[in-house]
């Protein structure tokens, strides 16, 4: 398969054969993943809070296409990719990559996905925001309006485009409703236990309530930002990483000409397919 994408054809074959019956793979445009990971870690290791103060997120529930290498159990460094596949099933992966890098393996295995979902112009704006954490002299030095149209209306945020991305995975979704799963960021903010239960259900695991009241008080927003464990980015303080958890904020952004562009390509793309955006 060729593909022009910076990790270079020989890394997309390992993607490709990397995806086992046994995986887990979680996928993201960045909507609420580091929340929706912790979740997934919970409900995958019997609500053992215990563990997730026992190392960092990005170890637990690796990163697939980060640029880093880790010890692996000879003691010497791997790379990223490596360590992924030395880890035991089953595996709790994630990854920004979009549906092409694995839709051929995955067709061949049982493997689940999760594929956490916001609506666009709340995304928009925590991506705009999330970009200025990034070190000199990758941060993002400019306005709203140079985001939006500089890197959003001209498909520069870095991966896949949000209404290409999505499309994709729902249409794959549609084929295969017992593969993936949409777990929306409003959801989780509207009613965490129900989505707990959701998560749960899809990955085939049994929940009592005091569970999932244990995974809700240790994953609330303001669990997440007092957390040491869960922050992904070094780089950047948790109060910012965290930086509001809500839905709507977009509306302190957003021109009436931006809203209504962003309108029309939900209206074009993802009406017809039948996934509708909650912005409540």
């Amino acid at each position: 398969m060729a593909e022009s994408h910076q990790y270079g054809t020989w890394q997309v074959s390992l993607l490709q054969s990397s995806v086992h019956t046994k995986y887990n793979i979680e996928l993201f445009v960045p909507p609420g993943t580091t929340w929706l990971q912790e979740i997934t870690y919970l409900v995958c290791n019997d609500t053992d809070t215990s563990k997730v103060n026992q190392g960092f997120l990005y170890d637990r529930f690796p990163y697939l296409e980060a640029s880093l290498s880790r010890t692996g159990p000879d003691g010497l460094n791997v790379p990223q990719l490596d360590y992924v596949l030395s880890m035991t099933s089953p595996r709790l992966i994630k990854t920004h990559l979009p549906l092409r890098f694995f839709e051929r393996t995955l067709k061949q295995s049982s493997a689940k996905v999760l594929v956490p979902i916001r609506n666009p112009k709340d995304l928009l704006v925590s991506h705009f925001h999330f970009l200025k954490l990034f070190p000199e002299p990758a941060t993002f030095h400019g306005t709203w309006d140079e985001y939006f149209q500089n890197l959003f209306v001209k498909k520069q945020l870095g991966y896949e485009d949000y209404f290409d991305f999505y499309e994709a995975w729902w249409r794959y979704k549609t084929e295969n409703p017992s593969q993936v799963l949409f777990v929306w960021y409003e959801d989780l903010q509207r009613d965490l236990p129900r989505a707990i239960h959701t998560v749960a259900d899809f990955l085939g695991k049994s929940m009592v309530e005091e569970q999932v009241q244990k995974i809700k008080a240790h994953t609330t927003f303001e669990s997440m930002k007092r957390n040491e464990s869960v922050c992904p980015a070094p780089f950047a303080p948790r109060e910012r990483f965290f930086r509001k958890g809500e839905v709507g904020d977009w509306k302190n952004y957003f021109s009436q000409a931006q809203s209504e562009y962003v309108d029309t390509l939900v209206r074009e793309r993802l009406t017809p397919l039948g996934l509708e955006i909650m912005y409540h």
